[in-house]
């Protein structure tokens, strides 16, 4: 069985991360693999496993990236052709109506009905949503990253479920304990005076920071010794300095920007935070678990209550409320609402090996048709 994985690049991101994973797992267990790259650029070209064969298309744009993906298609004639993320989606499907024959598998991984809303991209407003409607139906089959996102894409595209398979994403394998347990020379993570809060994702509107930092700053009135650190970049990063400026906290709350080994940050602190408007699933979440730390996220579509089981191993709190997520950051840090061994626990039941067998049993199942 021959598969091929698709992305426009490697940048930092849950989806990109998520696919490099299943690459190296599928590649362990004897297939044919190979990552198509629109272009090969990214933060995350470092983290790509020797043993995986990278084709660069050298595309820039959108356009290049759908003729150089049927001419592959056409002459390799992989058996699966893989991906995930609305662009990378929508370029796979375009390709496939020049290569009908091609099977391919998308992987919608955010709540479509928030994300088109929200987002300040005209084109991701406007177009995004009028192509997914009429190319994914097309695909040989959809793949939902949570049971959310698939009730989402049952109703935005009228799709029925049966055309759907929910598989969560593929988070825990060797790699990140190892990573967890390397050394950290962040000066608060390494003073037992402070109280270290950690958060990590893209520094955008989806993400919300500027929740979690105005939250923040309510915490710090009745506990001066916490710390916040977030990991990530993004357009929102001067927006949010000036935020940290205007609340006088730049002695308190850094801005690390991207780091290639987040997990240490993860293991090394007091709470770990998502501060999300929506997500697909929330694949931090299941990161921060699995180095034992306790977690507090919104309860925002989709993900991070399927994750945390309503409240069950972590606290999950309403979308935009300031009070209520200082209230459950100064709960957690005092009084966590799982034990270390659960969290653990319930992070294990997301593991690269169990994303694995599913995706390829789909797979299998698609080229006996």
């Amino acid at each position: 069985m021959k598969i091929a994985f698709f992305l426009p690049a490697l940048n930092f991101g849950g989806i990109e991360a998520n696919t490099i994973r299943l690459a190296k797992s599928f590649i362990e267990k004897g297939y044919d693999i190979e990552l198509l790259l629109g272009r090969a650029q990214g933060e995350y070209l470092e983290r790509i496993d020797k043993s995986l064969k990278v084709i660069n298309f050298n595309k820039k744009r959108s356009i290049g990236m759908i003729y150089s993906l049927v001419r592959y298609m056409k002459k390799e004639k992989p058996d699966i052709v893989y991906t995930g993320g609305e662009q990378a989606n929508i370029i796979l499907m375009l390709a496939k109506l020049l290569s009908p024959k091609t099977k391919v598998i998308i992987s919608i991984r955010t709540n479509l009905t928030v994300e088109y809303k929200e987002t300040e991209r005209i084109i991701k407003k406007k177009l995004y949503p009028l192509l997914s409607k009429y190319l994914y139906k097309l695909a040989d089959s959809i793949v939902t990253v949570s049971k959310g996102v698939a009730d989402d894409v049952n109703k935005f595209l009228n799709l029925p479920k049966s055309k759907l398979t929910v598989i969560y994403n593929p988070i825990i394998d060797d790699e990140i304990f190892n990573l967890m347990e390397q050394r950290n020379s962040h000066p608060w993570l390494n003073d037992d005076q402070y109280k270290v809060i950690v958060s990590v994702g893209r520094l955008v509107n989806q993400k919300n920071f500027s929740l979690l930092i105005k939250a923040f700053k309510k915490v710090k009135e009745q506990l001066p010794e916490a710390k916040l650190i977030i990991l990530g970049e993004g357009p929102e990063k001067q927006k949010l300095k000036y935020l940290i400026e205007e609340l006088e906290m730049e002695k308190d709350v850094t801005l690390e920007g991207f780091v290639q080994n987040p997990y240490s940050y993860m293991k090394k602190s007091d709470l770990f935070v998502l501060s999300s408007k929506w997500e697909g699933f929330g694949n931090v979440i299941v990161e921060a678990l699995a180095t034992g730390t306790p977690v507090v996220s919104t309860k925002c579509p989709s993900g991070p209550d399927e994750i945390l089981e309503n409240g069950k191993f972590g606290y999950l709190v309403n979308l935009n409320d300031v009070e209520q997520m200082s209230t459950a950051i100064l709960h957690e840090l005092s009084t966590p609402s799982a034990d270390e061994k659960k969290r653990k626990a319930r992070a294990e039941k997301f593991s690269v090996e169990s994303a694995t067998i599913q995706y390829i049993k789909l797979m299998k199942n698609l080229i006996q048709r």
